[in-house]
C-alpha cells in the first residue's frame, strides 16, 4: 500500500487513499484525536444551536454561514463560562458570609 505522502495515492479512489492513511502510525495517531478534537464541537453546533443545514449555496457562501455558526457558538460558550464563573463567586461570597455554612 502507498504511503499518504506519495504522490500516486490522489490517482487511487477514496477509500484505498484512507485505508493507506491508517495504515501509517502517523495516520492513526491523528485519526485517534479526531474523536476528541472536531466531533463534539459538530455535535454542540447541532444538539444546542439547531443547526442543521445550510442556507446558502455555493462554496463561499457556506464558508461565510460556517464562519457565523461557528462564531455564534464560540461566544455563547464564553459568555456562559462568564456568567457560571461570577455565579459562582457570588456564591462563594454568600458561604463566606454566612457563619453557619462555614463550619460545615
Amino acid at each position: 500500500m502507498p504511503e499518504p505522502s506519495d504522490p500516486n495515492v490522489e490517482a487511487i479512489d477514496p477509500v484505498k487513499r484512507m485505508k493507506a492513511r491508517l495504515a501509517s502510525a502517523e495516520g492513526r495517531k491523528l485519526y485517534a484525536r479526531r474523536k476528541a478534537v472536531v466531533e463534539p464541537v459538530n455535535g454542540q453546533i447541532k444538539q444546542a444551536r439547531g443547526f442543521r443545514q445550510f442556507s446558502f449555496r455555493g462554496l463561499e457562501g457556506v464558508r461565510t454561514e460556517w464562519t457565523l455558526v461557528s462564531l455564534c457558538h464560540s461566544l455563547l460558550k464564553l459568555f456562559g463560562h462568564r456568567l457560571q464563573t461570577a455565579h459562582e463567586a457570588a456564591l462563594s461570597a454568600q458561604l463566606g458570609a454566612n457563619p453557619l455554612l462555614q463550619a460545615a
